[in-house]
């Protein structure tokens, strides 16, 4: 067996075991050390008072509702909630401007996620974006396939990975100023910007032109108009009031952008024949490493011989990934790793995030 097709077949077995948005061998409704450094929080931890304290029912002027509709469940010894035929949506009780939200759904018919949403209007669906939830197949311009900002701008369908009915899927959204980033099953398929004339244009060309609080700065449902400025804040809400049932686990929300790098351990000694690591990152999830002056290179600013530089990626609890004294190092996927450079008999370790 090649290390190549091990590496796929672990992907495989980590895609099956604890589905598309979990790191291999962790466990459900949980932190990874890289989200925790990332400042990620779960919304549920796989216990149902965890639901009652991040969602509420969503109602038009209910700042003050501090319930949550009937039949929205979280089965004791399963992993995840569910409307069990809810009659309202949910909303998060906290409000979030930039930020990233991940998780891991099921569907057996149709449901939604939306992102900075007003409490200005009788529907949630009429004043924010929704992020279509579905399980049918998606085809080349559908506007409302799993991915998709619902009838404005349908998914990116190239490397596409839609799964099967009953299989866990997963979302993960990005909102940082007027930028907004759709992921399905770990592939970019959307991103679009809601201060631009073309969100706008093709938000009036189809459903929403009778919706004028979409997406909008307002203080009243009556001061709405398309023309307003973006909506910079905003509750996350789950369209739950639906036929058919949504499941949900995995559920984590963090600020973005994310903490920047900061150094760990102990600091690099000078006169000790070490400079501070420099690294710049490129396209793909690389990182080119080099001495003080930015320069991708094996040894550092004159040094050769034994006091020449090796680099070690690891994630943050210490796995190994990759080495190099060659100037490239190069990360699985996006995230906060450890950076170690060893020299002259002696070490340093930074934090840096690849994204």
């Amino acid at each position: 067996m090649t290390g190549k097709y091990w590496y796929c077949s672990l992907l495989a077995l980590q895609a099956m075991a604890f589905g598309p948005g979990a790191a291999y061998g962790q466990a459900v409704n949980t932190l990874t050390v890289e989200e925790k450094a990332q400042g990620f929080a779960l919304l549920f931890d796989g216990t149902m008072q965890s639901v009652r304290d991040n969602f509420v029912a969503y109602q038009k002027n209910g700042a003050n509702v501090t319930t949550l509709p009937a039949n929205i469940e979280a089965p004791a010894g399963k992993d995840y909630f569910w409307d069990n035929n809810a009659t309202q949506d949910i909303r998060s009780i906290k409000q979030y401007a930039d930020f990233e939200l991940k998780f891991d759904y099921r569907i057996s018919d149709n449901a939604g996620l939306y992102y900075r949403a007003s409490l200005l209007t009788d529907a949630i669906y009429n004043n924010a974006v929704e992020y279509p939830i579905y399980d049918g197949t998606p085809v080349a311009g559908n506007w409302n396939a799993p991915g998709a900002a619902y009838d404005i701008y349908p998914p990116n369908l190239i490397n596409y990975k839609h799964f099967a009915t009953g299989e866990w899927n997963n979302i993960r959204v990005r909102l940082y100023k007027d930028s907004v980033y759709h992921w399905h099953n770990g592939a970019l398929v959307l991103k679009y910007s809601l201060a631009s004339e073309e969100f706008k244009a093709s938000m009036v060309a189809h459903k929403w032109a009778n919706a004028p609080c979409l997406s909008v700065e307002a203080a009243t449902e009556a001061q709405c108009d398309h023309a307003n400025p973006y909506r910079k804040t905003g509750y996350i809400g789950l369209q739950t009031a639906y036929p058919g049932q949504l499941y949900v686990r995995n559920i984590k929300v963090a600020n973005y952008p994310f903490p920047p790098p900061v150094a760990v351990g102990a600091p690099v000694p000078k006169g000790a024949g070490m400079q501070p690591i420099v690294w710049v990152r490129s396209a793909g999830n690389r990182i080119h490493v080099g001495d003080a002056g930015g320069n991708a290179a094996a040894n550092p600013a004159g040094h050769s011989g034994e006091n020449s530089a090796r680099y070690e990626l690891r994630t943050l609890d210490g796995g190994f990934i990759a080495a190099t004294t060659a100037g490239e190092l190069r990360a699985p996927r996006s995230g906060m790793y450890l950076l170690r450079r060893f020299q002259a008999g002696t070490s340093a370790t930074v934090k840096v995030l690849i994204d």
